[in-house]
């Protein structure tokens, strides 16, 4: 199922913040070359380039939350949806072209989830190699990452961009499909370690698969359950 791409503007504030704090977007469902992307394009360009005009002072960077490239994922780093879908639509622009994007998997990423229709996940990986050998602003240095971000008003956040379509395989799907069978032991880790770091104010986890979502009254127990 294809859904329409959406997109988020978060807002960054402490109680001593200034009275616009700093944002970043959150787009997910996106990739796709379809009037609505385009439209969502053109909005997040406008809160790059105005952000006061969304109650933001500045915007530093993009979450992108997976099912990046409909409706089988990229099958390399020259594929031409590379082109089509994120520089046509995003990375050509001004706006888009200093802007880290923080990339994470979807299940249309894999294409396929059971390891013996695609081994070593290689369309996945496909998203990952863009990020060294084409563009290292598109940021997927692995399937699962870190990355810290220090705002305009002094905030320092960490990222833990999670993998959740292989979360999602092992917990709905066939067992013998299950892949990084302990990946909540690695987002654990994670957490142990920014409440370690006196120096990290907050921690974000993005992923493609929702615990809880508002559309649709949409609840995962299982997910929640190991989360």
């Amino acid at each position: 199922m294809v859904f329409l791409a959406t997109a988020t503007a978060v807002l960054i504030a402490t109680a001593t913040a200034a009275p616009l704090p700093p944002c970043f977007l959150s787009m997910g469902d996106w990739g796709y070359t379809d009037p609505h992307v385009v439209s969502m394009s053109t909005l997040m360009q406008k809160a790059i380039n105005e952000p006061e005009t969304y109650g933001c002072s500045n915007v530093s960077l993009t979450l992108a939350l997976g099912d990046n490239f409909y409706d089988r994922g990229v099958g390399s780093v020259d594929d031409p949806l590379w082109e089509s879908i994120f520089v046509n639509q995003f990375r050509k622009f001004p706006a888009f072209q200093k802007q880290p994007i923080l990339a994470t998997m979807g299940d249309h990423d894999y294409a396929a989830v059971n390891p013996s229709e695609q081994p070593n996940h290689t369309r996945a990986q496909a998203q990952i190699d863009y990020h060294y050998q084409k563009d290292p602003l598109w940021v997927m240095p692995d399937a699962n990452y870190t990355y810290t971000e220090t705002f305009n008003n002094g905030m320092k956040i960490k990222f833990i961009m999670a993998n959740t379509e292989a979360l999602y395989s092992c917990i709905h799907l066939r067992p013998e499909w299950c892949f990084q069978p302990d990946h909540d032991k690695w987002i654990e880790a994670e957490l142990e370690k920014s409440d370690n770091d006196t120096s990290i104010d907050a921690v974000i986890i993005g992923g493609h698969h929702a615990v809880v979502c508002p559309l649709g009254g949409h609840y995962d127990p299982k997910l929640d359950a190991v989360l």
